[in-house]
């Protein structure tokens, strides 16, 4: 059906084709109309306001050049920026703040848009310590521009930290659009990270906002973003139907052309994600098309790399070089690193192909250089405090909420019991003036029976707020309770042993060691898992001493490391290792990698089973570049669709797991001396191979 729908498009293009042709002329020729009398317009504005000018105080002048550029931003944005600074300028020599605040903004804005990010942060840091004083509405604009410039320099902490901030200011003065549009950016940070479960919860977010509210401006490009989200979630057949949403959206209303390479964009990742070659270059070919005639260079540069990744799975090798080479150039000139960092991972993919392997490991060095530089260990540390921050901020949220619901209910009670008080003092009334006008006895009588139903509703209302009021304390008792539970759980599993432990042994003295043993083993996994996490630390920041290995040696010294795994004598171990087969690398790092990827093996072997066999033997590759270590074992196995993930940190594919940390070092420590780790065979046996160079580069 997919299919189907790409060959459908590329057949309706073909049969409008000269009537498409037709149109756009006429189209041209109406957009040329307007353009010139839009020139003569804006023309004579600008003589007047430079007539105007010569006339103009000092304390006149900062609106007028502000009025040029607004008149110049979109069309001539030099000529705008010089407006802009002379704006600022006599503003600033005014303390006219409101026009200060404007030129402020102006001027960040013209200079992202040229890519000079360092100005734009200056002039933009400027205005937000203006807008506070005098225009606090303008933050929200100031702080998701500063995110967008953040976003394209590739520094995704300081982006997400402003475009939260926006999203704040946005949600206490009511502004819907914004709060979208913060939401939006926000999913775009996480989707960077590649954490597409998150951004697409922020996508959603944005669309609900929109809808909720019919905000139609950039809802096509909420959709889009989306749709790629769910396609790196593997949800295709949901991406394909929204990209059909927005195709059938911007059919009746206004829609941003910059996005339409976006659509073919996710498109063509879809049809790739679904192995349908064909179609997917296609898409990407047209993206990449519009792209360029937008004068969009990212996703220019974006396409260029996925034409190529396509032409590598398609083994056209020659014209896949031609787009890489073409997308690394120009996105090393514009700085793009993401693209840049993409190019580089399939110029590796593309060398290895060809045979060359120097080249294809050069290029793989850059991609771990420039990946490093954009995610790494400080920038995750960043992410996670904010996140913290975020989650904090939104329970302070509702107990804020809850506070003011109590305070309602206490004032409620404040009302109904001074509507009491009254109601008594009217019965009272009454009461006196029956005595004094026994002849009104009957009457009165009949009045007071009404009040006092009355007085008896009011406080059947009260006793149902005091309910609501009762009910409200259970709930936010509950929260700052489970909110405990889950902090202090860990703590009170040591805690009860300690004091199990105590009591049992004035009764039992023996007992003692069967307790000491829970906590050694609590106390000795919390302490694998902080060993583990430091040495992720001590790999990443570890200085490389590359000398002479023997295999042989490094294999007998992580082997001797496992030998406190329980049923370590109960494993058929077999090592086929010749003693003269050496290469030259870091020995430290070399011999960790190992460590772990045998301790995994005999780890997940039965040592009861037939088969409880590992075996680890090496060789020497057919081109002689690479030095083959292997592991096999017969353990349970590893399912295909985990296959991509078990290198992640803290990730477990089994209940028969660790703390998911063993094979994260493991790849980690071969990174860092140019060697790699996969899985070639899943089952029967496991087979785990390291790939070390002879010689290091």
């Amino acid at each position: 059906m997919v299919r189907f729908r790409f060959q459908y498009w590329k057949q309706y293009y073909c049969l409008n084709y000269f009537i498409a042709v037709k149109i756009r002329l006429l189209s041209c020729l109406c957009t040329f109309i307007l353009f010139t009398g839009i020139c003569q317009a804006q023309n004579q504005s600008d003589v007047a306001i430079l007539k105007a000018l010569d006339k103009a105080s000092d304390a006149q002048k900062d609106s007028l050049y502000y009025e040029l550029v607004k008149i110049y931003r979109s069309n001539e944005q030099e000529l705008a920026k010089y407006y802009a600074h002379l704006a600022y300028t006599y503003s600033t020599r005014n303390q006219h703040s409101a026009i200060q605040i404007k030129s402020c903004y102006a001027i960040g804005f013209l200079y992202n848009q040229t890519g000079r990010y360092d100005s734009a942060i200056y002039f933009y840091e400027q205005g937000v310590d203006l807008a506070q004083k005098s225009m606090p509405d303008r933050l929200v604009y100031f702080y998701n521009d500063l995110g967008n410039v953040y976003e394209n320099m590739d520094v995704y902490d300081s982006a997400l930290a402003n475009y939260l901030r926006s999203y704040e200011i946005a949600l206490e003065l009511n502004l819907f659009q914004d709060q979208a549009i913060a939401n939006n950016n926000i999913g775009t940070i996480y989707s960077r990270l590649g954490n597409f479960n998150e951004s697409s919860i922020y996508y959603r977010r944005a669309l609900e906002i929109k809808k909720q509210h019919d905000i139609l401006d950039g809802l096509d490009v909420n959709m889009i973003n989306l749709a790629f989200s769910l396609n790196s979630l593997g949800r295709y057949t949901e991406s394909l139907d929204l990209l059909e949403e927005v195709i059938d959206f911007c059919k009746t209303h206004t829609c941003d052309k910059n996005k339409d390479p976006d659509v073919y964009y996710a498109l063509g990742y879809g049809y790739l994600n679904q192995a349908m070659q064909t179609e997917a270059y296609e898409a990407f070919k047209r993206s990449t098309e519009l792209a360029k005639a937008l004068d969009n260079t990212r996703a220019y540069c974006s396409g260029l790399v996925m034409m190529g990744r396509c032409e590598i799975q398609n083994n056209n090798l020659q014209l896949a070089q031609a787009h890489l080479v073409e997308a690394q150039k120009l996105a090393d000139q514009k700085r793009y690193k993401r693209t840049l960092k993409d190019a580089y991972e399939q110029l590796s993919v593309l060398y290895e192909k060809q045979g060359l392997l120097e080249k294809s490991l050069e290029m793989n060095k850059r991609f771990i250089l420039i990946k490093d530089s954009l995610f790494n260990e400080t920038l995750a540390n960043n992410l996670k405090e904010l996140q913290v921050e975020v989650t904090r901020k939104q329970g302070q949220r509702i107990i804020d909420e809850k506070e003011d619901e109590i305070a309602r209910g206490r004032l409620i009670s404040l009302l109904t019991g001074a509507v009491s008080l009254l109601t008594i003092g009217l019965s009272f009334s009454l009461f006196v003036n029956l005595r004094n006008n026994r002849n009104m006895k009957v009457k009165l009588q009949a009045e007071v029976t009404s009040k006092t139903k009355s007085l008896q509703t009011s406080n059947d209302k009260l006793a149902q707020v005091n309910e609501k009021l009762h009910q409200s304390q259970l709930e936010y008792d509950s929260l700052i309770y489970r909110t405990s539970h889950d902090i202090r759980g860990p703590l009170a599993t040591l805690l009860g042993l300690t004091t199990l432990a105590k009591k049992e042994f004035a009764k039992d003295p023996a007992c003692l060691g069967d307790y000491l043993d829970k906590i050694h083993v609590t106390g000795d996994n919390l302490n694998n898992v902080l060993s583990g996490l430091l040495l992720v630390n001590s790999l990443r920041t570890q200085e490389i001493q590359n000398e002479s290995v023997r295999i042989f040696d490094v294999v007998q010294a992580s082997i001797k490391q496992c030998q406190s795994i329980p049923h370590f004598p109960l494993i058929d171990l077999v090592v086929d290792v010749e003693n003269e087969l050496q290469v030259t690398t870091d020995k430290v790092l070399l011999q960790v990698a190992l460590e772990q990827l045998i301790q995994n093996a005999i780890t997940y072997t039965t040592p009861t089973s037939a088969s409880n066999q590992v075996r680890i033997y090496a060789k020497v590759s057919e081109d002689a570049r690479w030095m083959l270590i292997k592991i096999e074992d017969n353990g349970i196995g590893i399912e295909p669709d985990m296959k991509d993930r078990i290198f992640e940190l803290f990730f477990v594919a089994t209940e028969r797991h660790g703390a998911g940390i063993g094979l994260y070092l493991a790849r980690t420590a071969l990174e860092r001396i140019g060697s790699a780790v996969l899985v070639t065979r899943l089952k029967k046996p496991t087979v785990f191979e390291i790939r070390v160079p002879i010689i290091q580069p």
